[in-house]
């Protein structure tokens, strides 16, 4: 299992297709670009930063997953 930079719900989609919904995590807010890994230790995705709200929110695009289970 690879480090995983967010913690997220991977089928917490918002609005758009691929595109999921993650808090901000505890070290600070990623620059939008940034390829990151998120998920749990039972399914991880490598996710690409689209936006970062004021509020706390990343909004994430999937590109690759791994579920184990």
């Amino acid at each position: 299992m690879p480090h995983i930079d967010v913690v997220a719900d991977l089928n917490f989609e918002g609005d758009e297709a691929g595109v999921i919904l993650a808090r901000v995590p505890a070290a600070g807010a990623p620059a939008v670009g940034t390829i990151l890994t998120a998920g749990t230790a039972a399914a991880w995705s490598r996710v690409r930063v689209e936006a970062v709200d004021e509020d706390g929110w990343l909004h994430v695009r999937l590109l690759s997953g791994q579920w184990t289970g």
